[in-house]
């Protein structure tokens, strides 16, 4: 008998901890800045997200990963994790640069997709879909657009 009642008081401290620090701290929020390619090579380049991560708590907490699928055209072109360790500050928005090299080999999915590219007509639409790790919290984030391909990519 005792043994069940301190089974659910355990149970119940748990549950009510949890909640307490769902309450006293709140779950950042995520919004896309810009994109930008970033180097650009003959094997590939680099697609830059910047994010802006607002925390809205008192005190700063860390960002600890970003998962994330990019899709272009309607074609997962890369997905990975993005290991950072990154403090979002206080009452603060904190710009977080999520880069993603992507392979030429990738594009073989598309051949269309590679020709646009060439002859710089590549304007396609992206889709990153993401989940961020913010101290308790796995925040999803999706954002589609339009991105402009650089003449030759």
């Amino acid at each position: 008998m005792l043994r069940t009642f301190l089974l659910i008081t355990l149970l119940f401290l748990q549950f009510s901890c949890g909640t307490m620090l769902e309450q006293l701290v709140q779950e950042p929020r995520v919004s896309l800045a810009n994109v930008n390619f970033g180097e650009t090579n003959l094997k590939g380049t680099t697609v830059v997200f910047d994010l802006e991560v607002f925390n809205p708590n008192p005190l700063g907490i860390p960002l600890g990963k970003i998962q994330y699928d990019l899709q272009i055209s309607g074609l997962s072109m890369i997905s990975g994790i993005f290991n950072k360790s990154i403090n979002l500050a206080a009452n603060q928005k904190t710009l977080v640069q999520l880069p993603i090299s992507v392979d030429y080999k990738s594009f073989g999915k598309s051949l269309d997709l590679l020709w646009k590219g060439i002859t710089g007509r590549g304007q396609q639409t992206y889709s990153l879909n993401s989940k961020l790790h913010v101290g308790p919290f796995a925040i999803p984030f999706k954002k589609t657009g339009q991105l402009k391909l650089p003449k030759g990519f």
